[in-house]
């Protein structure tokens, strides 16, 4: 998967969201994923557009949607977001060097 220096999603660089879902990961030690607002706070940019990334990343299978860890005690959880089944190549793919 090389990934073209050009590309935006959600109106953000491909290489700004390939690095934040990337250190989102890695802080992802006990595996329950991260919610749009700590994305948000990571990116300097409004939950709303965290969340719709997410979502067009979803789509996409380079996220997916987990429930909220039993440890959570938020009367009003929020839904969670962790690698999918195309995150990991996507956090690991070379920029394409433009021609």
């Amino acid at each position: 998967m090389d990934l073209d220096r050009s590309t935006v999603i959600a109106g953000l660089k491909i290489k700004v969201i390939r690095d934040a879902i990337r250190e989102m990961a890695r802080h992802d030690g006990n595996d329950s994923g991260w919610t749009v607002t700590s994305l948000a706070t990571h990116m300097n940019i409004s939950p709303t557009h965290a969340e719709w990334l997410s979502e067009i990343l979803v789509e996409q299978r380079i996220l997916e949607r987990k429930p909220p860890p039993s440890w959570d005690r938020n009367p009003v959880p929020e839904l969670r977001y962790a690698l999918g089944e195309y995150g990991t190549r996507f956090t690991l793919a070379p920029h394409a060097q433009a021609h």
